[in-house]
């Protein structure tokens, strides 16, 4: 014999089936992806990923220094299922310097297809610029370290020993500037000891005027010797310095 509460037990059985049903007919299909940009040159790039057949689908990466990655983006929706033949569209701005100082953006475009993806894989959407002009941009659920990375290089960026050379002869130059200065102001106290000591002054008491209350001014003994003594343990620290950036050069 049928109930009544039996009939009621496959009425919402039925409603439950039903939602599940339209539940999983209409799962998106879209992706909503982080983005993260990886720079394998030595330049500064941005890169920023568009959409060809959406206008208001697009990501930039952010500004990426020389052999670096970016944080993640959001985000950029790619289709559930891949399809062959899918690309998107990639403007890539370089970072063109001249003297240490940025001077314009060097900007390129190309297509770039989409390696297969697992429908639903949500991933990442890596953005890869390569130092040849080359972008390849994948939709992966591991990063450019892990075994199953399916990217062309393999592994983060790895500074080139030219890069490194040209950062470590920056602050080379600068540990050297520092070792010139103090001999010249060691020079200077001994041949123009007069307008050394009034400059010294006059730049402490800017600077760091509590230094100077032990002393009557820049004419005061005592205020010569404390700084010729400061200038030769400068100078002495600085060639140290300099010494030891100098046995770190890259090779």
């Amino acid at each position: 014999m049928i109930t009544s509460f039996t009939r009621t037990v496959w009425r919402l059985s039925a409603l439950v089936l039903l939602l599940g049903s339209a539940a999983c007919s209409s799962a998106p299909k879209q992706l909503g992806l982080p983005v993260v940009g990886v720079n394998y040159t030595d330049f500064d790039y941005s890169m920023s990923v568009y959409d060809t057949a959406r206008a208001d689908n697009r990501v930039s990466s952010g500004e990426l220094t020389p052999f670096s990655a970016g944080g993640q983006m959001c985000c950029f929706d790619l289709p559930r299922q891949w399809q062959p033949g899918m690309k998107l569209k990639v403007r890539s701005y370089k970072g063109v310097s001249e003297g240490g100082k940025w001077v314009r953006d060097d900007v390129t475009e190309q297509l770039v297809e989409i390696p297969r993806y697992e429908p639903g894989e949500l991933g990442t959407l890596w953005v890869l610029q390569f130092a040849d002009g080359r972008v390849e941009v994948l939709n992966s659920m591991v990063s450019p370290e892990h075994p199953q990375w399916t990217g062309s290089v393999k592994g983060w960026p790895q500074p080139s020993l030219a890069y490194r050379t040209k950062i470590w002869k920056i602050y080379y130059d600068q540990a050297n500037g520092y070792v010139k200065l103090f001999e010249e102001s060691i020079r200077n106290l001994q041949l123009n000891p007069e307008e050394e000591l009034r400059d010294a002054w006059n730049h402490a008491a800017r600077r760091r005027p509590d230094e100077l209350k032990r002393f009557r001014g820049p004419d005061d003994p005592e205020y010569k010797k404390w700084l010729a003594s400061s200038y030769e343990s400068s100078l002495a620290d600085s060639k140290k310095q300099l010494e030891q950036i100098a046995e770190e050069r890259p090779r």
